[in-house]
């Protein structure tokens, strides 16, 4: 009797798919596309999201105040990265150096993140473009 149940439940579980081999083919060929993301770009140019909260001082109510943001934006650009060195405005700097007031915490292969006080900023290599300074052609002998 309990074979008899397990074929049937294996009947209906094996035979009881309707879907074509065609159409698990497409499910997969479109789990399989590779999709766009953000481009670099994009995302250097977005705000912080998220605002830090401070208690007011001397208040003994849990009232918080949106600190102020006076602080200019140092401009920063990004040149090279080379040996866990980057360029930054002409500046050779390694992980744990200041720059502008701000310390060089990471470098990655392309960006570098830097932190000051509260604020965390992240620089991107510029892209390469075609019209580049420097040409490359073969010697001719």
């Amino acid at each position: 009797m309990k074979k008899v149940i397990l074929f049937l439940i294996f009947e209906r579980v094996v035979l009881g798919n309707d879907l074509s081999v065609a159409q698990i083919e497409d499910m997969v060929s479109k789990i399989q596309k590779q999709r766009e993301g953000v481009q670099l770009e994009t995302l250097q140019g977005t705000k912080e999201p998220f605002v830090r909260l401070q208690q007011q001082f001397g208040s003994k109510e849990k009232a918080f105040i949106v600190p102020e943001d006076n602080q200019e934006e140092v401009d920063l650009h990004l040149n090279a990265i080379m040996n866990q060195t980057a360029f930054i405005n002409n500046e050779w700097v390694m992980v744990g150096e200041h720059i502008s007031g701000y310390e060089l915490k990471y470098i990655g292969k392309k960006g570098v993140v830097l932190r000051k006080e509260n604020s965390v900023r992240t620089l991107f290599l510029a892209s390469i473009k075609k019209e580049s300074l420097f040409k490359i052609t073969e010697r001719k002998k």
